[in-house]
């Protein structure tokens, strides 16, 4: 008898560490997401962790000026961006994210949703972007070159030629 309450006991203390580890992993993330850096930060694989636990990406600012990259307001150009390069992003929440100026080159946003997201001025070369929604998304100067948009819902989002 003891020995079956130890097991019970036993499960139900792992259950309760392995929450505890899950929401350790979450708040590192977005430790991680909001501490102004720019380049290749760990930022990607924060913002994936988040996206695989299903947690929104809502509000969500990795903008230029936010993380301090550096605006050249001569070259209309942000001097070191957030490198997301190679970013994938299935099936978020992450309406709303402020992704402007982010090199986001071969990102897949496959099933996404980015609803209302600022991503003026961001670089997704070669980026895939089947089935996502970017419905009222601000794409406006974004380099959408070779980018696969299969599915994609793009009704009402802005978007304007590079000068």
């Amino acid at each position: 008898m003891a020995t079956f309450v130890s097991i019970i006991f036993g499960v139900w203390v792992y259950k309760e560490e392995r929450q505890t580890r899950r929401e350790e992993a979450i708040n590192w993330a977005w430790s991680i997401l909001t501490t102004p850096a720019t380049g290749n930060s760990g930022k990607r694989a924060a913002l994936e962790y988040l996206a695989g636990q299903g947690v929104s990406l809502r509000g969500i600012d990795l903008s230029c000026a936010r993380m301090g990259g550096g605006w050249d307001a001569k070259a209309m150009s942000c001097r070191a961006p957030v490198d997301l390069t190679g970013l994938r992003l299935r099936g978020p929440n992450g309406e709303g994210v402020d992704l402007r100026l982010s090199r986001l080159d071969g990102v897949d946003l496959t099933g996404a949703d980015l609803e209302d997201a600022q991503m003026g001025g961001a670089r997704l070369a070669g980026a895939t972007r089947s089935g996502a929604r970017l419905d009222g998304a601000d794409l406006r100067a974004a380099a959408l070159s070779l980018g696969k948009l299969r599915g994609a819902d793009l009704a009402g989002a802005a978007a304007a030629p590079r000068s």
